[in-house]
């Protein structure tokens, strides 16, 4: 069972934490995450080891912290396959119509989108974040010099969990005042023992009949999250899903389609086993617990990893980071500094999917608040295309610059 803890700003967190436990002991009192029983210090000399030499972790086991680099398979990206070019030269792209949003994600034939909706299974409440104030299609988010330039044609959506028309770059509205004891959160099907109460939700479900000769989809994206880097390896874990139902190829079942190898499994996964075909085995979801983020500081001082005074700050140094600059979810300049006004991002990431050629399915992008309404995050979403080779069923980072 996860045990709830409220969201503090860092500091805050670091001195209750303190005063109680000892300087250095929260970590040892933090919750262990999705099946993980959290025992430190594993001796790996002691352990089996598989062909390659590499220790075998039973659930009883944790070895020290080491990070996982994507692969080659994992950072590659796939312009190679032959994408179905849709026109989409004579429709708007900019605005808050759902006619705007397909322009904007480059999904611009009648006949392959059959209908869309752009919704919330919750009541929100707060006067500056209503539904239609959580989604835009728009030229460029952030700072002209940044990397946030669309990939396909002049601009993309934006969907948050807060209004993303706000000019002070403000990321923590809890829209549907989830503080309030009448106000219940939703259920997440898609994770295990961790806390899964949904709040903020929204969801834009379009229905597709998939080209004669696709064979495959992909779509560019960039998840942002002011839970970065204070809340990675906690419950505190606002998550982007992309959901597929399709008759084939899920067998009528929805499923999240975009997940990649964890920043840091042995606090944190969202699920394994033969459904996780990442390098690793343990899966998480687009949230700030994906090892395709952007490192700020983690796990420097981070309260929810064990021993992690000693850790040093981004182990994990990727090929490349995103520059985000004007957006309000750049790095905090420390830790001691970190809070809503800041954040991280995973960078441009690609996933591609199969689907059968003449398949009627729905793609749900949705997004969510976890535990509580503070904290927004938000996502890019741009370059929609199908394709005629097969897709390969996986997420990669791309460049930031074409």
């Amino acid at each position: 069972m996860t045990i709830f803890t409220p969201k503090l700003s860092l500091p805050l967190a670091l001195l209750c934490c303190a005063a109680f436990l000892g300087l250095w002991g929260c970590e040892d009192n933090a919750p262990k995450i999705s099946g993980n029983n959290g025992a430190p210090g594993t001796d790996t000399d002691a352990l089996p080891k598989d062909s390659n030499g590499n220790p075998i972790f039973d659930s009883d086991s944790k070895p020290p912290l080491d990070i996982p680099m994507p692969t080659d398979n994992e950072k590659r990206d796939s312009d190679e396959i032959i994408a179905i070019e849709m026109d989409c030269s004579q429709c708007p792209a900019l605005g808050g119509e759902l006619s705007d949003l397909l322009c904007a994600i480059d999904l611009c034939d009648a006949d392959v989108v059959l209908d869309q909706q752009y919704s919330s299974p919750m009541t929100f409440t707060h006067p500056e974040c209503t539904v239609e104030d959580t989604r835009h299609a728009i030229a460029h988010l952030g700072s002209e010099a940044n990397d946030l330039k669309p990939k396909k044609n002049n601009s993309y959506v934006v969907m948050a969990t807060g209004s993303v028309n706000r000019s002070d770059n403000f990321h923590s509205m809890d829209c549907v005042n989830s503080m309030d004891d009448n106000v219940k959160g939703l259920n997440d099907d898609f994770v295990g023992d961790t806390d899964g109460t949904m709040y903020d939700v929204v969801e834009w479900k379009l229905q597709l009949k998939a080209p004669d000769d696709a064979k495959g989809f992909r779509f560019k994206y960039v998840f942002f999250s002011s839970e970065y880097d204070d809340y990675i390896s906690s419950e505190h874990n606002d998550k982007f899903y992309a959901i597929l139902n399709a008759p084939t190829t899920t067998e009528g079942k929805d499923r999240v389609i975009n997940y990649t190898n964890c920043r840091d499994h042995f606090n944190y996964y969202d699920f394994g086993g033969e459904d996780c075909n990442t390098s690793t085995g343990f899966c998480c979801y687009i949230a700030i617990n994906s090892a395709m983020s952007d490192c700020c500081w983690y796990p420097y001082l981070s309260p929810f990893v064990h021993n992690s005074p000693s850790l040093a700050p981004c182990p994990d140094v990727k090929d490349f980071t995103t520059d985000i600059s004007g957006t309000g979810y750049e790095c905090a300049p420390s830790y001691a500094e970190d809070g809503h006004q800041a954040g991280s991002s995973t960078g441009w990431l690609q996933t591609s999917w199969p689907i059968e050629g003449g398949e009627t399915f729905t793609l749900t992008f949705h997004l969510h608040d976890t535990a509580d309404g503070h904290f927004d995050s938000q996502v890019i979403l741009d370059a929609f295309e199908f394709t005629t080779t097969p897709s390969d069923g996986i997420t990669i980072i791309i460049p930031p610059i074409d």
